[in-house]
């Protein structure tokens, strides 16, 4: 799929200007002459400085707004991409029921077992993954993950 210039261009604008609004809010400091939201609003500004560029550059190339490829039209390629935030979704759901390592492995391997078409290599890579990240986390930089009936028997 490709968006205009013209769009791209819109979205930095109006995100630029609320980076820009949110940062000066941000407390003033007494002994500088800049303070916490200094680079932010920078930041902020420059976004929309490059937005009204690609603003100017869509219009005078006179881009259509979206060029939507082939694969749009197909309602099951539309299924398979609601598909991830419905993962998420089963996630959030189930980690506090079953603990961090059965909720990451069961929607992942349902997603991948769909895209791939091979449902017990998704279930070795779901689960191998699940528990690589658990162990990265969990053991190695001690954030707590949801503890369930298996992080209770790897701990």
């Amino acid at each position: 799929m490709r968006v205009s210039d013209t769009l791209s261009g819109g979205i930095c604008v109006l995100a630029g200007a609320a980076l820009a609004w949110h940062a000066a809010g941000f407390p003033k400091t007494a002994v500088q002459a800049y303070g916490p939201g200094f680079f932010p609003e920078l930041l902020g500004m420059l976004l929309g400085i490059c937005g009204v560029l690609l603003i100017v550059r869509g219009v005078s190339e006179r881009q259509p707004i979206t060029d939507l490829p082939a694969w749009t039209r197909s309602p099951a390629a539309w299924a398979r991409v609601a598909l991830i935030p419905a993962c998420v979704v089963a996630y959030l759901e189930l980690a506090p029921r079953i603990g961090f390592l059965g909720a990451a492995t069961i929607p992942t391997a349902i997603m991948l077992a769909i895209l791939s078409r091979r449902p017990w290599l998704s279930l070795l890579v779901a689960a191998g993954s699940a528990v690589a990240i658990w162990l990265m986390f969990a053991k190695l930089l001690l954030v707590p993950l949801p503890a369930g009936p298996l992080e209770m028997l790897l701990a």
